[in-house]
Formats: structure tokens, C-alpha cells, sequence
């Protein structure tokens, strides 16, 4: 009779009676709109008890009603119900449920052949490792296609975006920052960034569980006050946060919390620079990448930008995108000279004067001055052998204060292109020297190095010299006034003309530092301690030959216009080969060019 009753409830189990069982209780959930949570559970549950049936039924048809019933009570308790509740997000993952079923078809032999409380350790050994392997392959890519994200928008007309993404990566979490509703898309329980919050929290203490590796906002409109507090729950927990900008992701940065792009209606270099072929080198700055900003607005322009590494591509190509709907640009990593010599030759060449020569081991500083001086004196030369017409040389403000390694290599370079003319017979070439700020209190100078080091360490280390924290300018100051003098020297004539950019207004460097604390919710005094760096660049060099200069203003404001005054205490004949270079110190170096420059500039002294 027994058999008979087994046999039955065998019938009744077969592969397609369970198949309908599974579509009555899933069409019974969704008709009764049971949250999706309890789906989960139910759905779980019911392949784990159907599957242990079946392997009771068919592995042990005479088992007796008193173990049946117990195993089954301790399946559904303890291996279901666990199970079910850390795998509530992998509810679709069908190759995780028919894992789970042949897991659970086999858990009678466990307990046939163990006591009770072994075969409820091995489940519970057996649980782990699966959870473990699943929470792994569940952000590889055999398994998706990328990395599993909440994707954050700010209400429904951001949720077009959102469609491409829910095809394109994991997405775990689909939140709407309002309260709108979306009738083909599974939009989550939270609405606020506090809710997101108490749920990375909850799910901190639950080991092993998929928590999100990225945010993506992708909200059109942003909304700085959530973007600023998704920053904090970001940085708290180690997530990264996306962008989506024409359709690519981008990670986030302080261009997305201020609009501090050079957007200009009327562009003051269309009437001068119609129809020329310019270069621009790139060297990370900020005022270059303004100036290239610009430069990519002229419609009649070809424009070529030589980046100094393929990490700056990117960079430019991201900030080209969002503010030009021109396309006559190319980005390219070349050697200049390379370009020169195999290229049709530029129109205007915008050249970068090498900055920040710090270094502790003189062997160092001595290769990268070398470097230098080498690099200066190929681009003169290549610009007078193919009859460049118009070179910009960018070089710094710091080259005002020559008795240090930075103002000092940039005074160098900027003595090289003045009197180029005693390098190599007389050419049309002009070169006109532009000193720019180098201290920009925007997201790729200052306020770029505070965040980084407050998400690093949650202190702010400044690596500033004292005169770098007094001389602290806003990007839109030093470009604006950077148009106006490549303008004036642009219709010129004058050979080396050398201009001087000081913006009126100077930013300070406590108030940015606050700026950036109240946008992480930090206070100054009681959760950031900010350590300055006293960095002494003085050089005391011998023979530092006499080469001083006076400020003259010109006829627009804020641009000064550099007159030298010269006088030789040596003579160092002919401008210094590289063979004579390589053989120098540092100080030598300097000394050494500076004092042959000043004895061409001065023959009656030599």
C-alpha cells in the first residue's frame, strides 16, 4: 500500500506536471501582485521543494514517511530559506536555479547516509560555496556583460537612457529620484539617495553579497545637491560613479558639479586664424586644454592637437565632444619633429614651454633639463628650416622668478625663442612668447589635487610652494585674457614679444579647500586637517648672470608686455651644443645659456 502512495505521488511529479504547478503559482503571484521580493522567495522555494521531492521519489522510493518529512522540514527551513534570501537578486539567473535544483535533488543521500546534524553542516558548507562561486560569475563576463551597476536617474525623461543600459550592462538597481512610475521598466523602491544609502549599509554586514561596483547617473538635467550626496554614499563605500554623455560613460569628476567650460558665442580668433592649418601641443594644462577648446569652435580651422601621452586622449577627445559640433580636429601622439618633417606644415604652431622641474636627485634634474633645452632647440630650428610663419610659445608665470629649477627652465626656453635668430641664419619665422599661470584653482589644478587626496587619505596634503598658494587663479581669468594677448601679438610684427598674463582676481586657496569639504558634507576644522608643504626651489647659483626684466603694461589690462635688460660677466662663445650639455651640472646648464644668450644679446661685452 505504501508502494501504491509512492508511486502516485511519483506520477504526480513528473517533468511536466511540475512545469504546469510552476506556471499556476507564477500566473497565481502576478495576478495576486505580490511584491517582487516574496516572488523571489516563492520562486526559489518552490524549485528547491520540487526538486528535493523528486530526488526522494526517484533515488529512494521506499523511504520512510518519518525521514521524508524530516528532511523535507529541514530542507525548506534551513537550505531553502537561506538560499532563497541571498539569492534574491540572482532571481533570473536560470543557470544558478538549475544548479540549485541538482544540488537539492542530491541532498537525500546526505541525509541517508549522515546523522541529522552532520547533513545540516554539509548543506550549510554546500550553501556557501555555491553562494561564493555565483556572487563571483555573476560579474564575470561568461555571465554578463559587464559589471553590475545602479543605474541613478533624476525622473522619467532620463529613463530613454537608462533602456540602452539595461541592455548593455548587470544592472541590479534602476532608481527614479522622483516618484514617477514606468510601465515597461522595473523601477526600484528607492526614490532618495538616503534610501540608497540605508541599503548599501544593510547589506554591508551580509557576506559575500553583489554589492554594486558602479553608480551610472544618467540624468539630463543634473541636480547638484543629489550628485553631491551620491558622492559621498560613493566615496563611503568605494563605488564608482559614471556619466552617461552621448551615449558613452564617462566616470565623474567636478566638471559634472560646475559649468566652468570656455562656451564662447563670439569667438575673438575666427577673424584671425580663418582658414590656417594649427598645430597645439598638449600637455595636460588647463589653459592649453581651454585654448584648444577655442581653437575647435572656428569652423574654418584645421586643427591638429599632439598630445604628449595616450592618457591626455581621452581627456580632450571627452571635453571635444561636449562643447564642439565641429569635426575639423584630429587628436594624435607624434614626435613634433616627426610631424614637421613628414607632414604639410602648420600655419600656427602653439608650442608648450616644460613646467614643474622639481626633483630631489640632481641626476634626474639634469636628464629632464637636458630634455629640455634639446627639445626647445629642435622645435626653433624645425620651425626656421620649413618656415613656420607664426609659432605661440605657452610658457609660465614662474619664469618671472629665475633663482629657482622651475622658473628657471621656463626662463631659459623663453631666452632660446627670443634670440633664435643667432641660432640659425635670419628666416621669416616669429616666435611670440605667452606666459600663462600655472596655478589653476579649477578641477585640473587645485581643487583636482584637494578631492584627490581628501578620497585617498581624507587629509589634504598640499605639495605647494608658498608662492603657489598666493598666486591662485580662476581658469575663465587666464583664458580670457590669454585671447586677448595672442591677439595683440598675433598683429604685431615684433620678433620674440613676450606678454605676460596676471589675472586682478586671485582665488584663496582656504576657501577652495572648504568649497570642496561641504561638497563631500565634511567640515574643515573637525574632519580634514590639511598638512602644507614649505618647498624651497632656491638654486644659488654661480655666476648667475644679471638677466632682469621689467613689466610694462600694455594697452589692455592685466597684460604686461616684458622688456630685459642684459649684461655679461663671462663669455661662453657660441650658443652650447648637446655634446657640451651633457658634460654640465644643472647650475652649469642654466648658467651657462643664460650667459651665452646675454653675450649674443650684448656683443660689446664679449
Amino acid at each position: 500500500m505504501l508502494d501504491n502512495w509512492i508511486n502516485k505521488i511519483r506520477e504526480s511529479f513528473k517533468a511536466e506536471n511540475v512545469s504546469k504547478f510552476t506556471n499556476a503559482a507564477t500566473r497565481f503571484l502576478r495576478t495576486k501582485k505580490i511584491s517582487q521580493n516574496y516572488r523571489c522567495h516563492a520562486t526559489n522555494l518552490s524549485i528547491l521543494i520540487g526538486a528535493y521531492l523528486l530526488g526522494s521519489l526517484l533515488i529512494y522510493p521506499k523511504m520512510s514517511f518519518s525521514v521524508f518529512f524530516k528532511e523535507l522540514f529541514s530542507i525548506v527551513c534551513i537550505y531553502g530559506a537561506l538560499l532563497c534570501w541571498f539569492t534574491e537578486k540572482f532571481s533570473g539567473n536560470n543557470v544558478l536555479r538549475i544548479c540549485l535544483a541538482v544540488t537539492t535533488c542530491f541532498a537525500p543521500v546526505i541525509f541517508i547516509n549522515n546523522s541529522f546534524s552532520v547533513a545540516v553542516v554539509y548543506l550549510l558548507l554546500v550553501v556557501l560555496i555555491e553562494y561564493v562561486i555565483f556572487s563571483y560569475l555573476q560579474g564575470h563576463r561568461l555571465f554578463s556583460k559587464n559589471v553590475s551597476v545602479y543605474v541613478i536617474c533624476e525622473d522619467s525623461s532620463d529613463l530613454d537612457v537608462a533602456r540602452r543600459l539595461l541592455n548593455k550592462y548587470k544592472v541590479l538597481e534602476l532608481i527614479l529620484l522622483s516618484k514617477s512610475k514606468s510601465r515597461d521598466m522595473k523601477i526600484s523602491d528607492i526614490h532618495t539617495i538616503e534610501l540608497l544609502e540605508r541599503q548599501l549599509k544593510k547589506f554591508r554586514y551580509i557576506p559575500f553579497y553583489p554589492q554594486p561596483r558602479k553608480f551610472i547617473y544618467c540624468a539630463q538635467k543634473k541636480n547638484l545637491e543629489n550628485l553631491s550626496k551620491l558622492l559621498e554614499v560613493a566615496t563611503e563605500y568605494s563605488i564608482s560613479i559614471m556619466t552617461v554623455k552621448n551615449g558613452e560613460l564617462f566616470s565623474l569628476s567636478l566638471n559634472d558639479l560646475t559649468d566652468d567650460f570656455p562656451i564662447i558665442d563670439r569667438n575673438p580668433l575666427t577673424g584671425l586664424f580663418k582658414n590656417k592649418n594649427i598645430w597645439i601641443c598638449y600637455d595636460g594644462r588647463r589653459t592649453v586644454l581651454d585654448l584648444i577648446c577655442i581653437l575647435s569652435g572656428i569652423a574654418s580651422v584645421n586643427l591638429t592637437i599632439i598630445c604628449e601621452s595616450a592618457s591626455l586622449i581621452p581627456e580632450v577627445n571627452h571635453i571635444l565632444t561636449q562643447i564642439s559640433s565641429f569635426k575639423n580636429y584630429r587628436v594624435k601622439i607624434a614626435d613634433l619633429s616627426f610631424l614637421i618633417m613628414n607632414e604639410a606644415r602648420p600655419d600656427i604652431l602653439f608650442y608648450n614651454m616644460p613646467i614643474k622641474m622639481r626633483f630631489s636627485d640632481e641626476d634626474h634634474l639634469k636628464e629632464a633639463l637636458v630634455k629640455n633645452v634639446i627639445d626647445t632647440d629642435r622645435m626653433i630650428k624645425l620651425a626656421q628650416g620649413i618656415k613656420i610663419p607664426l609659432t605661440f610659445v605657452l610658457s609660465s608665470t614662474n619664469s618671472m622668478d629665475a633663482n629657482n629649477w622651475t622658473g628657471a627652465t621656463q626662463r631659459l626656453g623663453e631666452l632660446l625663442c627670443q634670440h633664435a635668430d643667432f641660432q640659425c641664419r635670419k628666416t621669416s619665422s616669429r616666435f611670440k612668447v605667452i606666459r600663462i599661470p600655472e596655478n589653476v584653482s579649477d578641477q585640473y589644478g587645485f581643487l583636482g589635487e584637494v578631492t584627490e587626496s581628501i578620497l585617498k587619505s581624507g587629509s589634504v596634503f598640499l605639495n605647494f610652494s608658498e608662492s603657489d598658494l598666493m598666486d591662485m587663479y580662476n581658469s575663465k581669468d587666464i583664458i580670457a585674457l590669454t585671447l586677448k594677448a595672442i591677439m595683440l601679438s598675433y598683429k604685431t610684427e615684433k620678433t620674440a614679444e613676450v606678454l605676460t598674463v596676471l589675472p586682478q582676481n586671485k582665488a584663496d586657496p582656504k576657501d577652495l579647500i572648504a568649497k570642496i569639504c561641504n561638497l563631500h558634507g565634511l567640515k574643515l576644522e573637525r574632519d580634514i586637517k590639511v598638512h602644507y608643504a614649505k618647498i624651497s626651489e632656491t638654486m644659488e647659483l654661480d655666476n648667475f648672470p644679471n638677466i632682469s626684466e621689467n613689466l610694462e603694461k600694455t594697452s589692455t589690462l592685466n597684460i604686461f608686455c616684458t622688456k630685459f635688460v642684459t649684461s655679461s660677466v663671462g663669455n661662453y662663445g657660441d650658443l652650447l651644443t648637446v655634446e657640451q650639455i651633457s658634460k654640465m651640472n644643472p647650475r652649469e646648464i642654466i648658467s651657462a645659456v643664460f650667459q651665452s644668450i646675454s653675450d649674443k644679446v650684448n656683443p660689446q661685452n664679449r
